[in-house]
């Protein structure tokens, strides 16, 4: 299980590999949406994108202050964002969602959060009526469901519109800049943080990890 301190490098090097033009909004929006499960308080879908935004610069900040780090070592300006927030509303549902999972990224930029038993290979889905994507995993000549997962800005049907117009759906982050910043390895990367292999339209992502 990864430290808090891990996890919070981790966000920095993410947030520092955000398309050009990224503004803090964007990004404080993106991951924050991903460490929450894109869910509230009680569980249900949050609908507001920006629910946790403020609150999640506010951790950041917080957490800042306790390892006595500067918050200008952040690539965004975390202190301005968090401005009349919480932190506490952030980490009960943060809490809540996080147990038990690990965020990656995929090829095309997208960033998510899945079951910690992820593997190499393992393939993301989008199942026809499912409100969630997949994680699968090839046994011989069958496919077994490992869990779901929460990938940002493919929760709503993106994907699968992309799909229908013969378009690639991208996400955020720039993982030509992600794997610079990790010497071009994945495996320099934190393992909480697997990067992903792109797929089949529908058969989305190719887990790849150490």
């Amino acid at each position: 299980m990864p430290s808090v301190d891990g996890i919070i490098e981790n966000i920095i090097l993410l947030s520092r590999c955000f398309r050009s033009r990224a503004q803090t909004e964007e990004v404080m929006g993106t991951l924050s949406r991903t460490m929450t499960g894109g869910r509230d308080g009680y569980g249900n879908p949050e609908r507001n994108k920006l629910a946790y935004t403020g609150d999640f610069a506010d951790f950041l900040v917080k957490w800042a202050e306790c390892k006595d780090v500067a918050a200008s070592s952040f690539p965004i300006d975390i202190e301005a964002f968090s401005l009349y927030y919480n932190y506490r509303s952030f980490m009960e549902v943060a809490r809540l969602v996080c147990g038990r999972q690990r965020i990656f990224i995929t090829s095309h930029g997208h960033i998510g959060l899945g079951p910690e038993n992820m593997a190499k290979a393992d393939t993301i889905c989008i199942f026809g009526g499912a409100t969630m994507p997949h994680i699968l995993r090839k046994v011989d000549e069958y496919f077994v469901l490992v869990g779901d997962c929460f990938v940002d800005n493919l929760m709503d049907g993106e994907a699968v519109i992309a799909m229908r117009k013969g378009e690639v759906h991208t996400g955020p982050i720039l993982t030509e800049s992600f794997l610079e910043k990790t010497g071009g390895d994945s495996q320099n990367y934190s393992q909480a943080q697997p990067p992903i292999q792109m797929g089949r339209p529908l058969q989305l992502s190719r887990i790849a990890l150490r």
